[in-house]
């Protein structure tokens, strides 16, 4: 199933369970940040990142660092392996943000680093999310989206 596939039924639900976009409560917003959340995994908005140490250091891994060894953080990668997100590590699905007991799955920044990771993470995080979270209602509330036939969608960098 396509992402193309997914929104219609999505929208569905949203125009038949609620009146307008008012009314939309706590558990279509937890819809929305799975999405989020799905989509900041595989598409990162920095893809990746660069830090140079100031002493000498060790790696969890017990690997040694020298000063000012510069490190690369590939978070267009970590979105993908295999031993975090499992076989399905390629595929959209949002489901992966939901519990067995149907409450959001809380990610460590080491494992979902979208807004960076330890004491210089994004400050702006929450509202962020808050923010993609009803740019993302309004598109879908006011919006009819369809793929177009022969016309290859890829992300690009800037």
């Amino acid at each position: 199933m396509s992402n193309n596939q997914k929104q219609p039924s999505s929208a569905h639900t949203v125009y038949t369970k609620y009146g307008c976009m008012r009314d939309l409560n706590h558990d279509h917003h937890d819809q929305f940040l799975r999405i989020v959340c799905e989509t900041l995994g595989l598409y990162p908005p920095v893809p990746f990142n660069h830090k140079a140490t100031t002493l000498p250091d060790i790696l969890p891994t017990g690997h040694h660092v020298n000063r000012d060894t510069k490190m690369l953080i590939s978070f267009y990668s970590m979105g993908r392996l295999e031993e975090i997100w499992g076989e399905d590590c390629l595929q959209f699905k949002p489901e992966r943000w939901i519990s067995e007991q149907g409450q959001i799955v809380h990610r460590p920044s080491y494992q979902f680093a979208a807004f960076g990771a330890g004491p210089r993470s994004c400050i702006g995080k929450d509202i962020a999310l808050i923010q993609m979270k009803m740019v993302a209602t309004a598109m879908l509330w006011n919006y009819r989206m369809q793929l177009v036939d022969d016309h290859p969608i890829s992300p690009r960098t800037s």
